[in-house]
């Protein structure tokens, strides 16, 4: 599995200068449960000329699409919610190889379109087979369910610790926590959408999902910080989303078959008195309030 960034460095290595940036290009590999290279394109781009990357087992394949090339609106699926369309390119050498496969699309052939491609040198190929294998001897030391008690005033937790691992390699995210709503509550938030930004690929497409719910005292309020939320992990190319339910239990739910139930939802800090702290910038050396954490495996 290789990241965008050594895509980019790669392809531009071959002509020594730098014709591929990271605004300028998509990218990604051969998505782990299908044969297909998974994308999401937004509308705007495709009024301009641009890149995409597509990494299969052994070879790179750099695609130059020029201007207006398509009207997204009669070629692709479209997702709404991100105003892109969405793509599922054929990565299969017998079933409709290098063709937009997405339900509902037209099927275009991105075959035309390949610029270049090379054969990924063996060395490459065995440095990203080990990224891949180290990151599966991770997730098979994950137990299928498991509970996680956090005693009061305990130290040394933090949201990389509960819930990295469980997290690495998520396409889609949801967190369900009826209770962001003060300040202290957005910060949490924060927090986690920082341990999202450390632990995402540079390759993947990652959707983060806010399930939640206000009176409508404290709504006003909680829709500008979630837009600017939404507005600054676009930035990190992460997709945020939130909607209002009344629904009472709290989780993380990932589209890699993860369910983590949370007693107290993000919450599970103690306030820090002083900025002038270090506990103020470290989880690890905040103390916790008592509760309990549940991962299934679904």
């Amino acid at each position: 599995m290789m990241k965008k960034s050594e895509a980019i460095n790669y392809v531009n290595k071959q002509f020594g200068k730098e014709l591929l940036k990271n605004p300028n290009t998509n990218f990604s590999n051969i998505n782990s449960r299908r044969s297909v290279w998974w994308m999401n394109i937004k509308l705007e781009r495709l009024k301009e000329d641009f890149n995409i990357i597509l990494v299969g087992e052994n070879d790179l394949h750099w695609l130059k699409i020029p201007a207006n090339s398509f009207d997204p609106f009669r070629d692709f699926r479209i997702w709404e919610e991100k105003n892109a369309i969405d793509l599922y390119i054929s990565s299969d050498r017998n079933d409709r190889y290098f063709k937009d496969i997405s339900s509902g699309a037209r099927g275009v052939d991105f075959k035309p379109f390949i610029y270049k491609s090379y054969s990924i040198p063996e060395n490459l190929k065995q440095e990203l087979n080990e990224k891949i294998k180290s990151s599966k001897r991770v997730q098979n030391k994950l137990p299928s369910s498991v509970q996680f008690e956090i005693q009061q005033n305990q130290k040394n937790i933090s949201y990389n610790k509960l819930f990295g691992d469980h997290l690495k390699g998520a396409s889609k995210i949801t967190l369900q926590d009826p209770y962001i709503r003060y300040h202290h509550q957005f910060e949490n938030l924060v927090e986690f959408c920082q341990m999202l930004e450390s632990i995402k690929e540079d390759h993947q497409n990652l959707h983060f999902e806010l399930v939640t719910w206000n009176s409508d005292e404290f709504k006003n309020n909680s829709l500008e910080y979630l837009q600017s939320l939404k507005e600054s992990l676009a930035e990190s190319e992460i997709e945020f989303t939130y909607k209002f339910e009344d629904n009472h239990d709290r989780y993380i739910q990932t589209d890699t078959g993860w369910k983590i139930i949370l007693g107290r939802g993000l919450d599970i800090f103690h306030k820090v008195d002083s900025k002038i702290s270090l506990a103020h910038r470290d989880q690890t050396k905040r103390r916790c309030k008592a509760c309990e954490i549940t991962y299934i495996s679904i």
